[in-house]
């Protein structure tokens, strides 16, 4: 069973244990409140652990109590059952986090596809409407001088929690 599969079948699940606050789930997804950017070109972080980019993306739920985030084979997320007021919620998929993640001076661009989905890639710009993501925690944030401080002011208007920001503090 791919790891795709076994995500989707695993998160309206009952959790499966774990240390305190965080709650590990099958398939390779967790349930906590410790998420943020980082990584290399090569892996995203994802929660507690971290996906193999660009053959993945982390996948990123607003659940009750907590954040949720799995690895997924591709580059959108399924929805899941257990967000705010018991809601099915679109995960955001993560394919970069900020500059870390990205190569050849692309920058990390987070924005709706086709698809209406939030979803996050390198890309030389940002599409209109888009905004570049940042992490605030980095020596150098990614952010050109014109683009305005990393900040998480409207992240959640990306799907993403406060640990996650974006240049200017750019919301949808």
């Amino acid at each position: 069973m791919n790891r795709f599969f076994s995500f989707i079948l695993c998160c309206g699940a009952v959790a499966c244990g774990g240390a305190s606050g965080t709650t590990a789930l099958a398939g390779g997804g967790t349930t906590t409140n410790d998420g943020g950017p980082g990584g290399n070109p090569q892996v995203v972080s994802c929660g507690t652990s971290t996906c193999s980019i660009p053959a993945q993306a982390c996948c990123v739920f607003e659940t009750t109590p907590a954040w949720t985030y799995g690895c997924v084979d591709g580059t959108t997320c399924p929805v899941l059952a257990g967000g705010p007021n018991g809601a099915s919620v679109q995960g955001t998929a993560l394919g970069c986090s900020g500059a870390a993640n990205c190569t050849g001076g692309d920058v990390c661009c987070v924005f709706e596809n086709a698809n209406k989905q939030v979803v996050s890639a390198c890309q030389a710009t940002c599409p209109a409407g888009g905004a570049q993501l940042c992490d605030p925690t980095a020596a150098s944030s990614g952010c050109a001088a014109d683009a305005g401080a990393c900040s998480s002011a409207n992240i959640s208007d990306w799907g993403l929690p406060k640990g996650y920001a974006t240049c200017g503090g750019v919301g949808s």
